[in-house]
């Protein structure tokens, strides 16, 4: 079986994944509950709120991109990174599914590179912040010489809720015009 149930009760099919299928709302749920890094860190941080971040980061008219670049994890989860370069199949499914989700809100299919920058600075801030000390020292080699990190705000409410409610304030923001 190639599909599964979000949140709004809605079909989503991992082969032939439709813009229909593609709910703000479930995208949102979904990633207030997924935790970054595998869920290895010291407190819940989630991929909405690694989100909002990314979305602030970049220009006004990159910040709807910045704000969906891990949409996909909404269907098929928050696969690990290294995990994904040696699942070839898993990344050309995860690129099909980021181009409908793209389609369905009028952003590039194409990822812009200040984008990127902004993940991988993310990246490298979130890695100091909420993991422990790393064992191997040269394993974050490849973003730490890179990238400047940006500061991330302590908040009080780490919540699921919370975040969920933000991801969708920051896309009423970027969608509406006025």
């Amino acid at each position: 079986m190639s599909k599964i149930q979000t949140h709004s009760g809605k079909v989503f099919d991992f082969f032939e994944p439709t813009p229909d299928m593609i709910d703000i709302k479930d995208i949102a749920h979904s990633l207030a509950n997924l935790c970054r890094f595998t869920g290895h860190t010291k407190e819940f941080y989630s991929v909405a709120k690694h989100s909002v971040f990314a979305s602030k980061m970049v220009p006004q008219e990159l910040s709807l991109q910045a704000l969906l670049h891990d949409a996909t994890e909404a269907y098929v989860g928050d696969l690990n990174s290294p995990l994904k370069d040696i699942l070839p199949e898993f990344k050309t499914i995860e690129t099909h599914i980021w181009s409908v989700i793209a389609t369905k809100f009028g952003v590039p299919v194409e990822m812009d590179p200040l984008v990127k920058q902004a993940d991988m600075a993310l990246l490298h801030a979130e890695s100091l912040k909420y993991l422990a000390p790393c064992q191997d020292s040269h394993l974050w080699d490849h973003i730490q010489s890179n990238y400047l990190r940006p500061i991330i705000p302590d908040y009080y409410d780490n919540s699921p809720g919370h975040w969920k409610g933000a991801f969708l304030e920051r896309f009423e923001e970027l969608t509406t015009v006025i």
